[in-house]
């Protein structure tokens, strides 16, 4: 017993003792594992009653504040790179990409994911992979960390919402056997490819006949996940500028910035020669950047001009 009250409870009556006065207790085991609360010994309930856990209050926190609590209360047992990458997304974008896998495309079995994926929150990074490759293809980052902060500052609702409508329209019209092409391994580069379809004016009839000639070629197992060590055959031996899909396919470097860019930009071409169309035309954010600097250049002739304007409009007026 813990304390002398506890001890109260009992009479004297309740106890054996032996000769010289000393209690006589019996030593016994219970076994919890697979007990409701019901089911546990009236002591033991009432020990678990009493037990008195801490709770802190943290008021009025902003999003970024409640992410942070939650890294700093994950770090005994830390998450795993998904779980902390959705932590550096920010509740609106979090909150977008948990609407989006809500989508039969991937919860009712048209691509090949299973239950742990998503309580293990690997699905989330299917999603915010695949936004970067179809929106911000440009700005990839091999750290998924990376790609979520990116996201958090870059990504605008307009950005979910375009994904979301690629995502409607495979689920109305991309066949059996190319949905199940779509895991958590392979998710972000599929995704990626159908938005340069879109951009090339081809539509989801066509990218199933594409996809089911790559899928000739590729063996797969555990899950649908292509498997590196076995030769590809048709399409994918197809050599663009010396080197063949079947070779990019077997770089292990999956997240590396060159390889991922490389991938699409190659499944691009080869669609392009497949389908008779040109490439889609590079999307360079900085163009309207450079078109605002040349205007300014031309306005100010005079380069003495030019910088007091420049003094003029920057918080730092000291230049080295």
């Amino acid at each position: 017993f813990d304390d002398e009250e506890e001890l109260e409870r009992y009479s004297e009556d309740d106890f054996d003792e032996d000769d010289e006065g000393n209690v006589v207790y019996e030593l016994k085991e219970f076994d919890i594992r697979k007990k409701r609360f019901r089911d546990l010994p009236d002591i033991l309930k009432e020990k678990l009653l009493d037990y008195a856990f801490n709770v802190c209050y943290y008021c009025n926190c902003t999003d970024e504040e409640i992410a942070y609590h939650i890294q700093r209360y994950n770090s005994g047992k830390p998450m795993n790179v998904a779980q902390k990458g959705m932590t550096f997304m920010g509740k609106k974008n979090s909150d977008a990409i948990r609407n989006i896998l809500s989508m039969s495309f991937f919860v009712d079995g048209i691509g090949a994911y299973t239950p742990n994926q998503f309580t293990s929150s690997a699905m989330s990074r299917v999603v915010a992979e695949s936004i970067m490759t179809t929106r911000f293809l440009e700005n990839w980052c091999k750290k998924y960390d990376d790609n979520c902060k990116f996201l958090e500052k870059e990504a605008i609702s307009e950005d979910f919402e375009e994904f979301k409508y690629l995502v409607s329209e495979l689920e109305d019209e991309i066949e059996y056997s190319v949905g199940k092409m779509f895991n958590d391994t392979d998710s972000f580069l599929w995704f990626g490819l159908y938005a340069q379809f879109k951009k090339m004016g081809l539509n989801c009839s066509d990218f199933n006949t594409f996809m089911k000639e790559i899928d000739k070629g590729i063996t797969r197992k555990n899950n649908g996940k292509i498997d590196k060590k076995v030769p590809m055959t048709d399409i994918c031996m197809t050599e663009i500028d010396g080197v063949t899909l079947d070779e990019l396919l077997r770089n292990p470097s999956t997240k590396d910035v060159n390889i991922v860019k490389t991938r699409i930009d190659f499944l691009t071409k080869l669609a392009c020669d497949y389908f008779g169309v040109e490439m889609p035309k590079v999307e360079n954010n900085s163009d309207e950047m450079n078109e605002e600097l040349l205007e300014f250049a031309e306005n100010f002739a005079n380069k003495d001009v030019a910088l007091e304007t420049l003094m003029m409009t920057t918080d730092n007026h000291s230049f080295n």
